[in-house]
């Protein structure tokens, strides 16, 4: 199963788009996701819900950006 540039990001549970993958080259891609719904846990591909959508933030990325997403998101 391939993932393609375009596929839509969803929340596995609500079933709410978050995002969409821009790039993708192997078992890796990259993409464009809501920052208040990047770090839930509980990503995957649109019709390919089996291929789950792990969230990196870049070490250059300041933390302050994120730290308050991730507290919301671990505490929900």
């Amino acid at each position: 199963m391939r993932v393609t540039p375009g596929s839509s990001v969803i929340d596995a549970q609500s079933r709410k788009k978050t995002g969409t993958v821009t790039t993708a080259l192997g078992c890796r891609g990259l993409g464009l996701l809501r920052l208040e719904d990047a770090f839930n846990g509980n990503l995957a591909i649109q019709n390919h819900e089996d291929v789950k959508v792990q969230t990196f933030r870049p070490k250059w990325w300041p933390s302050e950006w994120v730290d308050g997403h991730q507290q919301f998101a671990a505490a929900t």
